[in-house]
Order: C-alpha cells, then structure tokens, then sequence
C-alpha cells in the first residue's frame, strides 16, 4: 500500500567550464513516485537548456543543439532564482527513473547550475 504523499524537493546541480556542457540528474528511488508541481533554476552564468528526458527515453522538450531553452525565458526576482512557476501538468516520475537536464552554459566562464523541482514524493 502506498504511503501518504508528502512535500519534497528534488535538486541536483553541475558545474560547466566556459561554454562546456553538463547534465542534471534528479532521481526516484526503485520504491518511490514523485509529482513535480514547478520548476526552478539558480545559476552563477546564463545557460541553456538543450534536452530533458527521462531515463525511459521519455522526451519532455523537442529542444536541442540548435533550438534551445535559454535561461533567459525564466522569470528572474532579486535572488536570481530563475524559475517556471508551475508545469501546466504535474511533472510525473515513476520508481526507479531519473530525469536528466543537459546544459550548456552561454557565460563565457565557469558556471554552476543548480536545479529544483518542487513537489511530493511517496513510497509506495
């Protein structure tokens, strides 16, 4: 029987050389599902995003090399937390799958990209 939902926040972060490329990944335990509610980003550089899959090979953006997400499209408040308010639908991650965010970082220098995925998370 699966337990109580309850609040929680995925993170990771990567750490890019000048225009060098890294990836994100946020995992689900093999005994866990999660619901993402919003998406947020702080970062040391502006960056892009390039492609979000899931470890299923699920994509979750048509972007790439060439039509990317720039950092810039995400709202900016005195923190520098950049952030997409809410996913128009829940972010939805079976058990034992990891979401994984490739970056590249359009500073020109050495760029520290974390990401935060607020939601629930329970076992089940």
């Amino acid at each position: 029987m699966a337990s109580e939902w309850y609040p929680f926040i995925l993170t990771d972060s990567v750490t890019v050389s000048a225009n060098g490329t890294g990836t994100l990944e946020l995992s689900i335990g093999a005994t866990e599902e999660f619901e993402g509610a919003s998406i947020h980003f702080l970062s040391t550089g502006s960056f892009q995003i390039t492609s979000i899959k899931d470890s299923g090979g699920k994509p979750y953006t048509d972007a790439d090399s060439t039509n990317v997400i720039d950092s810039t499209l995400f709202t900016t408040s005195r923190s520098q937390n950049k952030g997409v308010q809410d996913f128009y639908a829940k972010l939805q991650l079976v058990p034992n799958t990891t979401l994984f965010i490739d970056v590249k970082d359009t500073s020109g220098s050495s760029n520290t990209i974390r990401c935060y995925i607020i939601g629930k998370k329970r076992s089940i």
